[in-house]
């Protein structure tokens, strides 16, 4: 079966090449942050709050605040338009072609005693969306990147005592490659010949877990929140087809058909700490989120020009050498440095934490 085997090296390369550029012209990578307009005003910082049934996504231990049947959802358009891509050389400037995509949410919730809560969440946690021209400078990368991945998330909350309540949740994802594009050099040896096309479409499905946890001290006052939802990773079934000229495909060098590969969905983990001075009024809140070098930019450039933001990175920022060397030196780890506010806007600040050692 070299032919299969070949098609499916194929498709994972191409997985590799056309999502990994579809990371630097999406800014925002896969994740979609438009689980709910509450959460969307305040810039994502929910965990801690979980007040609406959004809270499904954010944070499902907060569900068990919420009273009787209640069922809540919403679309956002977001315009995909106006990015480009300027190279030197040679110098060319490439806009993305206009596109508009929907990425929806819905959430049903249901309190089963003053201790229980159950709720069913669908939502699209990640996508991808990007189309160039025929004469961009990275077509032989990417033309056209359509994927999309729906999710259905059922969740159980409980109380553990007055201040504590915790969920468990299962998650069913289903991946779309609608399309996947590039064009394919072929003007040199052995083929001089015009440029082919490649195009991948599938889909595939995986399962996964979640929890939560979240503590608050009464109706008003302090709150704190966590999540975290696994991986997952989706095996895709679909297919390839390469459009090329005669000459080319009579080689037998680029078989369409039937193709599989794998979809990475990655992990993500949140906490946060919040406070409410009046009851269905929001004073301020605070989140922490367990980023990356990655998830720090792609956070930055969604929510650039919508909100303040300000980012924190551990040690490793300025040394990342350790584990290189041919053997071990303990030369080389990094110096545990750590900077805190001590002020804002002239007023006093403290880091608020909840492991009494770091706090100040």
């Amino acid at each position: 079966m070299p032919g299969k085997r070949r098609t499916r090296t194929v498709l994972s390369a191409l997985l590799t090449l056309l999502l990994g550029a579809g990371r630097l012209a999406f800014g925002s990578g896969y994740a979609i942050y438009e689980q709910g307009a509450n959460a969307m005003a305040q810039a994502g910082a929910f965990t801690a709050r979980a007040s609406d049934p959004s809270a499904l996504f954010f944070n499902p231990a907060g569900i068990l605040q919420l009273e009787g049947i209640q069922v809540y959802g919403g679309t956002t358009p977001v315009f995909l338009s106006g990015s480009s891509f300027e190279s030197s050389p040679p110098g060319s400037d490439d806009e993305q072609q206009y596109a508009i995509a929907w990425p929806s949410s819905l959430y049903f919730t249901q309190k089963l005693s003053d201790s229980a809560a159950w709720g069913l969440a669908v939502t699209s946690p990640f996508g991808l969306r990007t189309q160039w021209g025929p004469s961009f400078v990275g077509r032989y990368i990417s033309r056209e990147s359509n994927l999309a991945v729906g999710n259905v998330n059922a969740n159980l909350a409980f109380s553990l005592n007055p201040f504590w309540s915790a969920a468990i949740g299962i998650d069913y994802a289903k991946a779309e490659i609608r399309e996947l594009s590039r064009n394919i050099f072929l003007n040199a040896a052995p083929f001089f010949a015009p440029d082919g096309f490649a195009n991948l479409t599938g889909n595939g499905t995986d399962m996964g877990w979640n929890l939560a946890l979240r503590w608050a001290s009464k109706e008003t006052g302090w709150r704190w929140g966590a999540s975290y939802r696994s991986g997952m990773v989706p095996k895709i079934d679909g297919n390839i087809h390469f459009d090329v000229p005669p000459a080319v495909a009579a080689s037998g060098q680029f078989p369409s058909g039937p193709a599989s590969a794998s979809l990475p969905l990655p992990a993500t983990a949140v906490t946060g700490v919040g406070y409410l001075s009046h009851k269905g009024r929001g004073k301020w809140e605070i989140e922490a989120v367990a980023l990356s070098r990655d998830t720090i930019v792609s956070t930055y450039r969604h929510f650039a020009g919508r909100t303040r933001m300000s980012f924190g990175w551990g040690t490793n920022l300025t040394n990342d050498f350790d584990g290189c060397a041919p053997q071990p030196d303990a030369g080389l780890r990094a110096i545990s440095l750590v900077c805190k506010v001590t002020a804002a806007n002239g007023r006093p600040a403290v880091k608020l934490s909840d492991n009494p050692r770091t706090a100040t």
